[in-house]
């Protein structure tokens, strides 16, 4: 039964992605064309900066999601509510304290975001930025009781339809209006009809647990002593996965921000899509999972097989989008937006290690283990930060990018570990097995990479559609038929195709 929600969600979240990508990709080509490329770095700061600030939120929902399998085993309405209702209130008190440091932040503004735009329209856009995000705090802690349950199928099938409507209307404020304003207020819509949506399905399927009861003060506590081990835990999280636009604005302006955010939402799709979309789709089933008390070896084995799934999924739509990213872009916006080789390849790497290392993610925020995470966190955070900055003074723009990798690796090796000491009881065979499967995955993707664009690079002279379609083709079928041939022995192509198979039956 898990395994069938988690295909569901799985399903829902790709054909979500697929018709997100092409409305984003239609509004962001008039956005270039219209607004241009200034605009378009300002936008992409300021949505960074605001991240920044959700850093309140402290993991406040892995802190309780995890808590909340156990008791829908058990049937326990009674816990489900108070865990629902201690969530609530936490989210409220985020909204506050997001409001609060983002008015605080107004004033360095100009000194985060350099960019020849007048300054007023970037406050602007930043408060409309910032009260969109403090409004879904006080409206979103509905979703935790359809996540939890593995209904996240449910809200995301709506939100297929609130996306194409919100890019229509942001095309509408670009194309007719050439409003900037008009385009983030869209957001607003958005937010509204979301939010209407899913309070109706929740209160619809689960009013037992959404009743007004009170929240016992030990479990508010409770809440409070895993916030602490989360909050080191999820500001490195935001350093090495947010923090690379602010720097690059800071240091080399705003209009290189948005050259490289093309990019960039080409390849935070497809991290969507390998990390993402399959983790949050996955996650509750790893949560029930590892509440039902399953054996060393069960946890290993799909331990292993969700490490492959992420490899084979980086293979087939990570390794394409390497090769072929740089064609797609001049064929959608012009060779005057295309940026350096090697900060793609940085970019496609740093995805690559995230996506590997989230088996690992998953199992830790499932079963609770925060103290493991908090010291590699913290190294993680200051080595990004040293790096990055240093990396910059030094080398260019390509160093902040090899900071955020650094910052990968520190998480990958501890993460494995922590999953390695209490899952399977410190056995040094199995972490010796993962760190050899993960170095093999590695080498495959970067050697498949310069055979295949050694091969492009003597065949393709010239830039055109057929040209990037025989190339996506040429590369699909070596990279499926190697990978097949490389990992077939292993028996983890047919434990895909099994399930495969038996989620198509369902």
């Amino acid at each position: 039964m898990y395994s069938e929600k988690a295909l569901k969600n799985t399903v829902y979240n790709i054909f979500s992605m697929i018709i997100t990508a092409v409305a984003t990709f239609i509004v962001r080509t008039v956005f270039v064309k219209y607004l241009g490329e200034e605009i378009l770095g300002v936008n992409a700061t300021i949505v960074d900066t605001v991240t920044l600030l959700t850093m309140s939120e402290m993991g406040i929902q892995t802190a309780i999601i995890y808590k909340m399998y156990k008791p829908i085993i058990d049937g326990d309405i009674e816990r489900q509510c108070v865990l629902f209702n201690l969530y609530k209130k936490a989210y409220r008190i985020v909204a506050l304290i997001i409001l609060a440091f983002g008015l605080v932040l107004l004033p360095f503004i100009p000194y985060i975001i350099k960019t020849e735009i007048a300054i007023q329209t970037v406050y602007t856009a930043y408060i409309l930025q910032l009260l969109l995000v403090v409004i879904t705090y006080l409206v979103s802690y509905y979703k935790i009781v359809l996540l939890s349950h593995q209904k996240q199928y449910i809200y995301t099938r709506f939100e297929v339809v609130v996306n194409v409507i919100s890019s229509i209307l942001k095309y509408i404020s670009i194309v007719i209006f050439h409003s900037y304003m008009l385009y983030l207020l869209t957001g607003y819509i958005s937010l509204f009809l979301n939010t209407v949506f899913i309070i109706y399905e929740t209160k619809k399927s689960y009013s037992s647990i959404i009743d007004k009861s009170d929240v016992p003060k030990e479990d508010f506590f409770g809440m409070l002593t895993d916030l602490k081990k989360m909050v080191i835990i999820t500001i490195s999280g935001y350093v090495y996965g947010s923090t690379d636009n602010i720097l690059i604005s800071t240091f080399f302006g705003s209009t290189l921000v948005g050259l490289i955010s093309n990019y960039k939402m080409i390849t935070t799709m497809i991290k969507n899509l390998v990390v993402s979309y399959i983790s949050s789709s996955v996650a509750p089933s790893w949560g029930s999972f590892l509440n039902s008390h399953p054996s060393k070896t069960t946890i290993q084995e799909k331990y292993s097989l969700f490490t492959f799934i992420e490899f084979a999924l980086c293979s087939v739509f990570l390794l394409p989008t390497w090769l072929l990213i740089d064609d797609f872009v001049v064929l959608w916006i012009g060779n005057q937006y295309k940026i350096s080789s090697l900060i793609i390849g940085l970019i496609i790497m740093d995805i690559f290690m995230t996506s590997l290392s989230e088996p690992n993610a998953v199992i830790i925020r499932n079963k609770g283990l925060f103290s493991q995470e908090n010291k590699a966190s913290l190294l993680a955070m200051v080595i990004n930060i040293i790096a990055s900055i240093g990396l910059a003074l030094n080398v260019g723009v390509s160093g902040i990018f090899i900071g955020t990798i650094m910052a990968d690796i520190i998480y990958m090796i501890i993460r494995s570990i922590s999953v390695n000491n209490d899952c399977f009881s410190s056995n040094k065979y199995i972490l010796a097995q993962y760190y050899l499967d993960y170095l093999f995955y590695l080498l495959y993707f970067v050697i498949a990479y310069l055979a295949i664009n050694s091969i492009f690079e003597n065949i393709f002279i010239s830039v055109s559609i057929t040209s990037f379609l025989i190339k996506g083709l040429i590369s699909e079928l070596i990279i499926i038929t190697t990978v097949t041939i490389f990992w077939f022995k292993t028996g983890k192509i047919k434990q895909i195709f099994e399930l495969l198979k038996n989620g198509i039956k369902k």
